[in-house]
């Protein structure tokens, strides 16, 4: 009896070093696992600091090497940071700037009204886009293209400012050039050519003339009108291209401009004994037929004089141009003529200065008329065929 007891004891203090070590294997494993979960916790917070830290580097280098002006100041406008460019078109180090204000480059040329209106839009939370003149370190004026935007943190609090800015005093030169020009010639020239339209009405008055000669007499006096518009439209071709021309659509008839258009290319037409031929619908033009589209009939009369005397100079002697008119929706206008454009310039065909083998050619005409087919929302394509040996060119109008 007494050695079952001895025994019985004996199991129990053995169980209980079993427990006891089976408690531990599993502490020791629970340790083991929770070292593992931090040390994967704490692999994954270091890879994503160095891919943070890999960003913030290439976004550092991307602003200290930017061909733009970056600024970064507090919420109070005082300078924070400025990039390399900054001091290369200021002439102010960032050492000169940082901890002032921004109107250390304050030009005088805008009133007071102006910087109202940018803060205004800044405090508001929106970004102030605009061009502003400033002026560098040696007091000289140069013009910018800026965008200012403000910061807020995740808590909506409004942090910093910052300003990227482009240098566009090359550009602002050439427009006041060009400008200055433009205003030179409408002046220089308008003034002859009002006589030259005024003469031709004086002398429609004489009753001795023949139909002949008051035909004559009308071309005259419609060239001039055509030519004086043509002044005004070239200070237009360069708002076009600076982005602010104002464009107002009209309705325009296309069957009463197209006459007018023929009429007008006659003397180059006659020097080449290149017929014109007119096709509406597939069939010749009925009568009191209208066709009607939305443009500027100024700047369309003007695109199509381009393309029809461009066809007229790369047509051979006694051959036909077609300008083919088809009236649905939408309409096209094509011009055809015999002859190819050369390889060298089909894929830039619409591109400025492009042009090949033309005494005296300049690149322009097919450069303005598609300028004006993009204000007037036109599409405008060329199809030259080496088989068929034609060039056709098409616009495409919204019906009005």
């Amino acid at each position: 009896m007494r050695a079952q007891l001895a025994l019985a004891a004996q199991l129990r203090q053995t169980r209980q070093e079993l427990d006891a070590s089976g408690r531990q294997i599993v502490q020791v494993s629970r340790e083991r696992d929770e070292q593992a979960a931090y040390a994967e916790h704490l692999a994954r917070e270091i890879a994503e600091r160095k891919t943070r830290e890999a960003q913030l580097r290439t976004l550092t280098r991307a602003v200290e090497q930017a061909q733009a002006s970056i600024l970064i100041s507090d919420q109070d406008g005082q300078v924070l940071y400025v990039n390399p460019y900054f001091s290369k078109i200021t002439g102010y180090a960032k050492e000169d700037v940082i901890g002032q204000n921004p109107r250390v480059l304050k030009s005088g040329e805008h009133d007071a009204d102006f910087y109202r209106r940018m803060w205004e839009t800044l405090v508001s939370g929106q970004t102030w886009r605009g061009e502003i003149v400033n002026r560098n370190k040696a007091g000289e004026l140069f013009w910018e293209s800026a965008a200012i935007s403000p910061i807020f943190d995740d808590e909506g609090q409004l942090v910093n400012y910052v300003a990227v800015k482009e240098n566009i005093s090359d550009r602002k030169a050439l427009e006041r050039v060009k400008e200055d020009v433009e205003q030179m010639m409408r002046h220089d020239l308008k003034t002859p050519l009002n006589a030259i339209v005024g003469l031709p009405q004086m002398l429609e008055l004489d009753a001795n003339l023949t139909d002949g000669q008051r035909e004559l007499l009308g071309l005259i006096r419609e060239a001039g009108e055509i030519l004086l518009e043509m002044i005004d439209l070239s200070l237009d071709l360069f708002r076009m291209e600076m982005g602010y021309y104002d464009y107002v659509p009209e309705a325009v008839d296309l069957l009463s401009l197209l006459p007018r258009l023929i009429r007008i290319v006659e003397p180059p037409r006659e020097r080449k004994n290149v017929a014109i031929r007119l096709v509406v619908d597939g069939g010749a033009c009925p009568p009191d037929a209208r066709v009607m589209v939305r443009a500027d009939e100024r700047l369309l009369f003007s695109l199509l004089s381009n393309l029809l005397i461009n066809a007229i100079e790369a047509s051979g002697v006694g051959e036909t141009i077609f300008i083919d008119l088809q009236g649905s929706h939408p309409a096209i206008l094509s011009i055809r003529n015999q002859g190819t454009v050369p390889a060298a310039i089909r894929h830039d065909f619409f591109q400025k200065y492009k042009t090949y083998g033309k005494r005296g050619g300049t690149g322009l005409g097919t450069y303005s008329a598609k300028l004006m087919a993009d204000v007037m929302g036109l599409k405008i394509d060329m199809e030259t065929s080496d088989e068929a040996d034609s060039t056709c060119l098409r616009l495409h109008f919204p019906l009005a």
